[in-house]
């Protein structure tokens, strides 16, 4: 286990309210909705992740760099659209 001395300057350097400020601490774009087929179910549109601001990154080169996260969250969220998208065409009435 890594101590906090040798922890990558990433992890301690982020602007304050940053949703990037940990690691641990982003939000997990990759939870599959819970649609069980019924319309009447909750199924909310995929929100995109956040975007980093130039300064959320220490320019240190870790891995993975903030910039990396969001590039994988927004694949992500682009895969769940689609999925979410098709859903709805299905639920909507046939005329």
């Amino acid at each position: 286990m890594r101590s906090s001395a040798t922890r990558p300057a990433c992890r301690t350097r982020r602007r304050p309210g940053s949703p990037y400020t940990d690691h641990s601490t982003l939000p997990d774009h990759a939870v599959p909705n819970q649609a069980s087929g019924d319309p009447s179910v909750d199924d909310p549109r995929p929100t995109p992740p956040v975007q980093p601001e130039l300064e959320d990154c220490c320019n240190s080169g870790c891995s993975p760099c903030v910039f990396d996260l969001y590039d994988e969250a927004l694949a992500r969220y682009r895969v769940e659209l689609a999925e979410w998208e098709a859903r709805h065409a299905q639920r909507e009435p046939h005329r």
